[in-house]
């Protein structure tokens, strides 16, 4: 489905069939990813919903857009009010209006595959998927001395390509470090703690994708070789140092004949 067209549908705030709000705030809170995505939106977007702000800060925008791209989160947001807090809820729905604009353009930068988006934002779209929030805690866990720019581990790398085979991660390999990721990337780890942004980054390209762009040329080199070699160990091809010392030798003999 077209970005442009999955915003429309995403952000009518009243559907025919759309879930109460209350169902899907519980649909939405017992999955991992959906649940963090929700938090976040709850803390970023909290002073615009109690209508402290009338802006939409770029925390919230960013909150907003993740809960938008989660499986459940869509359901939250395009929820129809109920219970006993009817009018605060439609208050807040109306509130949230002022982000339109802001998350359509993010929301169509995460559709387009060359676009290039913050790493805070390629950070919350993916852990608020659950798989990929999976594969990113891997990560954290077995790219500990890579962080260090020590070296990458074979667990490092195997863990670097479950993370970016997730979809809801493709953003994350060329992503933007930002004022919000520029402390650690891809959120708040203990295990990268006191690494910028930018210099894990540029372990990762160094220590990971440049070495293996190295091995593999290593690796075509040493197998486009070893038929030649191996041709001249069986008599075909060149004649090897032996060959030529035998015929040397013969060639002597012949002229002592003589």
């Amino acid at each position: 489905m077209e970005g442009p067209l999955l915003f429309v549908l995403l952000l009518i705030w009243k559907l025919s069939d759309a879930e109460r709000c209350s169902v899907a705030q519980r649909q939405c809170t017992a999955q991992l990813g959906c649940g963090l995505a929700w938090h976040n939106f709850m803390t970023s977007c909290g002073a615009l919903l109690q209508n402290r702000t009338v802006e939409c800060h770029p925390s919230c925008r960013k909150a907003m857009t993740s809960l938008l791209m989660s499986t459940s989160g869509s359901d939250f947001l395009t929820c129809d009010c109920d219970g006993n807090q009817v009018k605060y809820c439609r208050k807040q729905k109306a509130r949230m209006d002022v982000c339109q604009n802001a998350v359509r353009a993010a929301m169509l930068k995460l559709d387009d595959p060359d676009a290039v988006v913050s790493c805070s934002l390629a950070t919350m779209v993916c852990k608020a998927d659950t798989s990929c929030q999976t594969a990113m805690e891997y990560y954290d866990t077995n790219c500990v001395k890579m962080f260090q720019g020590d070296k990458c581990t074979d667990r490092c790398h195997n863990s670097l390509d479950v993370l970016y085979r997730q979809p809801k991660a493709e953003k994350l390999r060329n992503c933007r470090c930002d004022g919000a990721s520029r402390r650690s990337q891809y959120g708040r780890s203990e295990r990268r703690k006191g690494y910028t942004c930018d210099v894990i980054q540029r372990h990762t390209q160094e220590l990971c994708f440049a070495r293996r762009q190295h091995q593999q040329r290593h690796k075509h080199q040493k197998q486009t070789t070893a038929p030649a070699r191996k041709s001249v160990e069986n008599g075909s091809g060149y004649p090897g140092s032996a060959t030529i010392a035998t015929m040397a030798m013969a060639v002597v003999l012949r002229f002592i004949i003589v």
